[in-house]
This record gives C-alpha cells, structure tokens and sequence, in this order.
C-alpha cells in the first residue's frame, strides 16, 4: 500500500472504512492480491509436474489455477478502477468496473472451460499412461490445503465487504478444492488398478470449470440488466423518511444500483397540504440530506396530501373500496378530487403488480364501472404505475 493510500486510510473512521470507497477497494485489491500470488505458486507447481509425469488433469488443474490467477488480477483492476470519482462523461462514477471485470473473467473461465476439454478428449482418443509419483501427490494434496483456506478467506471478505466480485473468487477456491480432489482421487486409483482415468478425470476437470464461468457470467450480468434492490436497502429507507416528523407516507421508492453499494434513489414523499410551504421544503431538504452518503444519492419529491377536506376523504375511502375488491394486491397514492358542476373528477396513481393478470386497459375499465355503481357523477382520470421493488 502506498504511503499516499495509507495516509488516506488513516484519516477514515474505523466505523465508516467498509462503507467508504476506498476502504472497500483496499480491501479487495488486498484480497485478490493474495490469490495472484497462491494462485501462480499452485499453478506453476502443477503444469511443471503434470509435464514431467505425463498428467493432463494435473495440467489442467494448473492452468485452472493460472485462470484464478488472471481473474484475481482482472478484479483487483477492477476495485481500483470502481474508485475513480465520477467525471462529465461518467457523473454516477465508475463502481460498475467491477462488474466488467468480473464478466471478463467469466468469460475468460468459459474459454479456459473449452480449450482444456478439447486436449483431455484428446487424451481419451489417442491413450498414453501418466506416470504415478510421490511429489503429484504432495503437490495436489497442498493445494486443496491451500485453496480450502483462500476459500475460507474470501468469503469473509465478501461478507466484510459484499462484494459479488469475492465471492465469485471464494465460490472458485472451493470449487478447485473438489476438482483438485477429483484429480487426486483419480490418480490413486489409476495407479492402484488398471484403469487410466487422467483423461476422464481432465475432461470433467474442464467442464466444471465452464459451467463455473457460465454461472459468474449469468450472476454478474443481473445487475447490469437490472434487479430489484436488496430488502434491506428498501426498508430502511422507507422507515428512516416515515420516521421524521411531518411525513405522513411515501411512495414510488426507486433505487438504481451503479456499482456495489453505490445506489441512486428518488421517492415521493407525502406532507399535510395545509402546512407552510417552506416548512414542508426544508424538511424534505434536511431529510435527502441527513439520508445521502458515499453510498446512496437520494432525490425525494414532494406531495402535497389534503388530509381535512371531507369530500377528498370520502372519494378516496370509495376508491380504495373499490380497487381492493378487485386485488388486495393494488394501492393508490396522489389522490386528488376536482368538483365540477356535472361530474367530480378523481384523480390518481394506482400502483400495478408486474406480474398482474389483468390489462391495464380491463383494469381500468373495472375500476370505472365499480365507481359508477357507488356514485355514477364520477369520471376518473388513473395513470398505471409500477412496483419498481416487488416487496
């Protein structure tokens, strides 16, 4: 680390460092920086020994080790890259990196995946015996040691720091603890009969490793596409806005996630019609304020609500009547009634299931008719929203 980096570090709390952005890359360019270097020993030691005794699944655990090795650099790429602040071209930064990285290394998995399948049918086809040795056997049975403990020390990273990134490399460690042990298992019973099984033991080796890379790629991907946020997040921003004074409810919570734990939020967030203006403002201005940090950017809009006219009350208790009958699943928000000479026009947001069974035209049709049974005076006027959180 650099005397730049820990002078930095230094000046974060304890409490704040795996919030803060640059704790979290230290911590993983650490992490990964570990693994290169275990990585590279295993691996080097494997490819060597695999060639003197003729072992192509001993070659192909090396060269998956020598895949960790290039994954582990590419994420610690990654995390330092994720740390350069937002510019005119990026203005919601660059914590994304990390997901290319961990893609590029999916990719680079799969291709690995492939190429080592190729030479162990090879292997099958053509025959050849490896020759047994007692250093093969040393070899392998410290490297399932090894990537048994790496397995265990990423993990706790991941947790430490929740990152997909670590976890794609502990889910790796352990998975080249099986196919290590596979390996091993292999040999001894090629040795101890008169079954040559390094081929086969080489071909399963590589398919392992492709559908390892297929499932980081398939994972990694969700994010970038975009998946609703964890519950946790949802929640506690949702109970920290209702826990000020003055705030009678919110709605339409939307979070965007660009790069592990950095989220962008906006939501409505419902204040008494009859209170100051000013007021109102400044306490959605000290709540966005006191809710933004490193980690989340929150944008809350105002909506003024009329709880003290009866008229509104009574429109929006038959509303709500009406759209539970149809779903208990269905909610409205920024109710508002403009009286006419003729007719009231009711005017809302109803909030649409993705998974809804019924149109949003049918659904708006029920809605009307419903209405028109208890007071046929009404005409509304509904605009469909969805849930961005399904929760």
């Amino acid at each position: 680390m650099s005397k730049l980096l820990a002078s930095k570090m230094l000046k974060i709390k304890q409490s704040e460092l795996l919030d803060h952005p640059l704790g979290r890359s230290t911590i993983g360019i650490i992490t990964s920086s570990l693994n290169i270097i275990f990585n590279t020993i295993l691996g080097v030691s494997k490819i060597a020994v695999g060639i003197i005794f003729n072992a192509i699944s001993v070659v192909n655990d090396g060269v998956n080790n020598i895949t960790d090795t290039a994954s582990s650099a590419v994420s610690a790429v990654g995390f330092k890259l994720s740390t350069k602040p937002a510019d005119k071209d990026h203005p919601f930064g660059h914590a994304r990196t990390e997901y290319l990285a961990t893609i590029i290394i999916s990719v680079f998995i799969m291709m690995v995946g492939i190429e080592l399948a190729s030479s162990s049918i090879g292997k099958i086809v053509t025959g050849g015996v490896s020759q047994f040795s007692i250093i093969t056997i040393f070899v392998l049975s410290l490297s399932i040691a090894i990537k048994f403990l790496l397995f265990g020390y990423n993990m706790y990273n991941y947790k430490l720091i929740n990152s997909n990134t670590l976890k794609s490399i502990a889910v790796d460690s352990i998975c080249d603890c099986i196919s290590t042990i596979v390996v091993l298992i292999s040999i001894l019973i090629s040795h101890y009969t008169s079954l040559n099984l390094d081929g086969y033991a080489g071909t399963a080796l590589a398919l392992i490793i492709f559908i390892q890379g297929l499932k980081l790629l398939i994972s990694t991907c969700s994010p970038l596409i975009g998946e609703k946020p964890d519950k946790s997040i949802v929640k506690g921003i949702i109970n920290k806005v209702n826990s000020y004074d003055g705030i009678l409810g919110t709605h339409d919570l939307i979070i965007h996630n660009y790069g592990p734990n950095k989220h962008f939020a906006s939501l409505h967030a419902e204040v008494d019609a009859d209170n100051d203006i000013n007021v109102s403002h400044e306490l959605i201005d000290t709540i966005e304020r006191e809710l933004s940090s490193d980690n989340l950017h929150i944008i809350i809009h105002m909506d003024p609500v009329n709880t003290n006219d009866e008229v509104t009350k009574k429109y929006r208790t038959i509303v709500i009547e009406c759209i539970r009958d149809i779903d208990q699943a269905l909610t409205i928000h920024d109710f508002r009634i403009v009286e006419g000479t003729n007719r009231n026009n009711l005017i809302f947001d109803i909030v649409v299931p993705h998974d809804f069974k019924i149109t949003d035209k049918d659904l708006l049709e029920e809605i009307n008719q419903s209405i028109s049974k208890i007071d046929n005076t009404c005409f509304t006027i509904i605009n469909i929203d969805r849930n961005y959180l399904n929760y």
